[in-house]
């Protein structure tokens, strides 16, 4: 699973490009936080394509894969300050995952990431159960207990479940 190269370097560089484009659009506050997983998601495939070189492309559309390093298909999921992720119905395909947690430090503002590689099934996927939403879900405690890289972060156990601990 270390395929992916230095997660935490290409995250690192994720969180410059943040600050660029914070610089040329100013304040982000009213953007939410779903849109600001999505842009950091994005930047995310572009860079570990960027890294990679030829060994990375990014899939073409909903139906594929974010990304392929060496022909393996990789899922990127994203969501802010959690211990769990979302996908709609192609996130219940099998394959290899990076799931990114991210905080905005208050200080520097610089975003902080916790992000785990791990091999999922279908089946790992919990349906979504608030009325009519089509999503599905995934924990942490979840992930941990399946074959698991954890790339930058670490983990806490806290009363009843783990949380991401961001760097």
């Amino acid at each position: 699973m270390q395929y992916l190269g230095d997660v935490d370097q290409t995250l690192s560089r994720v969180a410059d490009k943040w600050e660029r484009m914070s610089e040329i659009m100013g304040d982000q506050t009213d953007l939410s936080r779903k849109l600001k997983s999505e842009l950091i998601s994005n930047i995310l495939e572009t860079t570990f394509c960027e890294e990679l070189g030829v060994r990375c492309r990014r899939g073409n559309g909903d139906h594929e894969a974010d990304i392929y390093v060496d022909d393996n298909p990789v899922e990127i999921k994203t969501s802010y300050h959690s211990r769990s992720w979302r996908g709609g119905a192609f996130s219940k395909r099998d394959g290899d995952y990076l799931m990114v947690t991210w905080t905005e430090n208050v200080v520097t503002k610089r975003l902080e990431f916790f992000a785990i590689q791990v091999p999922l099934l279908e089946s790992d996927w919990k349906a979504g159960n608030v009325g009519n939403y089509y999503a599905t879900n995934i924990d942490l405690d979840t992930l941990l207990n399946k074959d698991h890289v954890i790339h930058v972060g670490m983990v806490e156990k806290k009363i009843k479940n783990h949380h991401p601990v961001f760097l």
